[in-house]
């Protein structure tokens, strides 16, 4: 349900909502950085879905399917937790750098994802960002997160609209793509709603999120 793409997005809900929608970063990066969403979602106009996998120094993710665990311990990293019951999350943590900057990652696991990912935000970081040693350091080679579609941080708006098309609905300077189809897993029927964010700070892609959701 989309409305579950929106709780995957309010994360990190006991800091104060950032101004104006734009993702903020903590003052120690650790924690996935929040952004405001609209109360209305917007209707799904994608018709397949965008960003379902992230690869990330050279693990592949596939949302959904990928254990978290599993990329815990392959990188050594610590997780976060934040959260009870339906508003629980869990998130990795890295970050590098690139020709544009230093850039942070997290991927997320909230409580309808059970063990496994769920979604992602990678976006850029101010230059003089305090980094939690939780937060793991990657390859500072721009080759460090590749994702199924051809966008990065730093690429021009023309760009990525280029690529991504026209977004379902915007917020704030907030471009949002969301795709829902059907399916059936064991005979019974499921939705699968996928939905991508993007921002942009002077005229550059600032951030990307994405989530993907199977839910009956």
């Amino acid at each position: 349900m989309r409305r579950l793409a929106a709780l995957l997005f309010a994360i990190a809900t006991a800091a104060a909502q950032p101004a104006h929608g734009r993702p903020e970063v903590p003052s120690a990066v650790w924690a996935p950085p929040q952004v405001e969403l609209p109360k209305k979602w917007p209707q799904p106009t994608i018709p397949n879905p965008m960003i379902t996998r992230i690869t990330v120094a050279g693990a592949r993710i596939t949302l959904e399917s990928t254990n978290l665990e599993t990329i815990r311990k392959r990188f050594g990293a610590a997780a976060g937790r934040q959260g009870d019951a339906g508003d629980a999350i869990t998130w990795l943590c890295f970050h590098g750098k690139d020709d544009g900057g230093a850039w942070g990652l997290w991927l997320t696991s909230s409580e309808i994802d059970g063990t496994a990912i769920g979604g992602f935000k990678w976006q850029r970081l101010p230059a003089n960002a305090s980094i939690d040693p939780r937060c793991k350091s990657l390859d500072q080679a721009t080759s460090a997160i590749i994702l199924p579609i051809p966008i990065h941080l730093g690429l021009a708006e023309s760009q990525v609209d280029a690529v991504m098309g026209k977004p379902s609905g915007r917020y704030h300077g907030i471009s949002i793509y969301v795709h829902e189809h059907n399916l059936t897993l064991h005979n019974e029927p499921y939705s699968a709603d996928n939905t991508v964010l993007v921002s942009y700070r002077n005229g550059a892609l600032w951030s990307i999120a994405a989530d993907y959701t199977i839910s009956s």
